[in-house]
């Protein structure tokens, strides 16, 4: 009886071992628990996660770049993906731990169904609530789908902090740079996205969709948004923005196409939006309509908010709203010529170049907005300036320059800024005098202890091999006030050079995640 217990005992625990073995042997360390998560240093690491998906609660961390180049072209997503693409919804299992990439890269990802019509793809085919994922960069990536297509997340229900991504993302509906859909709760926080975006409905430079209490907060997307035929709800930065909230986010990308619902930064919007911004041109197509700088169809609330772009369409162009339909708008405004076909509903005889806030007003309350007067004729609401009065502070009544709003600091654009991208100086408007004892470029900083006097690699306090972030994603850590690290990227603070005397507002989220060769890079190392 003995000997067969033993010879039971054996086998049971070579069972045990042989089946734990190549669970453990398929990462590079740890455990998975928050103390001790697993280590992802390999392509074969980041395949075995989405492989594993009992450990889709567990904690990873990246200890190193990953290269996917070898590694072929998946089909679905590489975590997490839809195991039924015949239905709209999800089936399989949602990521719901916590993936941390400590600042390092995934690059060459590609992911292409092969025209089959697969959805929730990306990185991540669905984070769900809990999920984290955190100081993770993609770049040169490819994703291409039908529904649901992200560079990083497919379908976003959890918390994404301080990611970016560059590539090409392309699909159908839900189609964004980063998110292709941010759902029910689901965070993006200081993210940002440089792809080429293009898709047919709901399509973002940073996230396709935006609903459901989504919150998108300090985000910008800088890639062009490029809508298919018969397209529509396209942004710069969200396709559309419903019952959700964005705050303090910009887009610098063209959007081009659209039949309808197009904007700088969001295509439709029936929720919240303050303190942002959008630069890009945005044109339609022949037959369009409801395009803006900003928004292209607004039911809901816009605060503090600006386009500068030039606006072509068929009918119902503004410089910062397409279409106003019971909406919001305080103390914003408009730079951008808007260009209209002979049928729009901006002027009854058409003309080739206006100037305008708001193309078509259905209903709704506007305060203290206005738009520049530059070509005319004016098309009202909204009050017009000329470019001399839109230089003066005096000018903007209504407007909060104590909190919100910053004007006359940065010669390269004279007009009104937004503080949340910018600290009391704008964001270093001269290169720090490395021996005067003077903080000149108004950072907190003084001579050598300034990021333009600094030798590199600079230091960090916390010993984890990442600079410049700590004061933002771990301020328990980084001891932030003795000129070390402290958090000189944050976008609400002091932000260094891209290069000397160069004019970085509107920069905050790009030199943040290293899009600047001279602020923060992916590691010192």
């Amino acid at each position: 009886m003995r000997y067969h217990s033993f010879i039971k005992a054996v086998f049971l625990f070579t069972a045990i071992f042989a089946l734990s073995t190549p669970v453990m042997a398929q990462y590079s360390g740890g455990d998975g628990s928050a103390a001790n998560p697993w280590r992802i240093a390999t392509p074969a690491d980041l395949i075995a996660v989405g492989q594993n998906t009992t450990h889709y609660s567990h904690n990873f961390i990246m200890t190193a770049d990953i290269d996917m180049t070898g590694s072929g072209s998946f089909a679905t997503a590489v975590i997490a993906w839809d195991t039924d693409n015949g239905d709209n919804g999800f089936q399989g299992a949602p990521f719901t731990g916590v993936f941390d990439g400590d600042g390092w890269v995934i690059e060459n990802l590609t992911i292409d169904d092969g025209g089959a019509g697969n959805d929730h793809l990306g990185l991540f085919g669905k984070t769900g609530s809990g999920a984290e994922i955190r100081s993770l960069r993609l770049e040169s990536g490819s994703v291409t789908g039908d529904r649901f297509v992200g560079g990083l997340v497919g379908y976003n229900d959890g918390d994404i902090t301080s990611c970016s991504a560059t590539g090409a993302v392309s699909g159908d509906y839900g189609v964004g740079g980063l998110a292709g859909w941010n759902y029910t709760n689901g965070t993006l926080m200081r993210c940002a996205a440089a792809a080429a975006v293009t898709g047919d409905r709901y399509v973002g430079g940073l996230a396709g969709r935006n609903s459901l209490n989504g919150t998108i907060t300090r985000c910008g997307a800088i890639g062009a948004v490029t809508g298919g035929v018969n397209s529509d709800n396209l942004g710069g930065l969200v396709g559309s923005n419903g019952t959700a909230t964005l705050t303090s986010c910009y887009a610098f990308g063209a959007v081009t196409g659209g039949d309808y619902g197009v904007g700088g930064l969001a295509g439709y919007n029936d929720g919240t939006v303050t303190s942002c911004y959008a630069t890009g041109a945005v044109t339609g197509t022949v037959n369009s309509f409801n395009l803006g700088g900003l928004v292209g169809w607004n039911y809901g609330t816009l605060t503090d908010c600006y386009a500068t772009g030039t606006v072509t369409g068929e009918n119902d162009a503004g410089g910062l709203v397409g279409e106003n339909d019971g909406g919001t708008l305080t103390d914003c405004y408009a730079i951008g010529v808007v260009y209209v076909g002979v049928n729009s509903n901006n002027d009854d005889v058409g003309v080739v170049g206006i100037d305008g806030l708001v193309g078509f007003y259905e209903s709704g309350t506007i305060t203290s907005c206005y738009f520049l007067d530059r070509v005319g004729p004016d098309y009202a609401p909204g009050t017009p300036l000329t470019d001399a009065a839109m230089r003066l502070q005096a000018s903007f009544v209504g407007f909060n320059f104590t909190n919100a709003w910053i004007i006359g600091n940065d010669q390269s654009y004279p007009y009104p800024m937004l503080r949340s991208f910018s600290d009391d100086c704008n964001i270093n408007p001269v290169t720090e005098n490395c021996s005067d004892g003077i903080d000149n470029d108004c950072d907190g900083l003084i001579d050598g202890a300034d990021i333009d006097c600094s030798s590199f690699p600079p230091l960090d306090d916390d010993g984890d091999g990442i600079v410049y972030d700590e004061c933002i994603t771990n301020p328990e850590a980084e001891a932030c006030s003795d000129g070390t690290g402290d958090g000189d990227d944050s976008p609400a603070g002091a932000i260094p050079l891209c290069g000397p005397g160069a004019s970085a507002y509107g920069l905050a989220a790009m030199l943040m995640l290293g899009f600047c060769k001279t602020g923060m890079r992916r590691r010192w190392r």
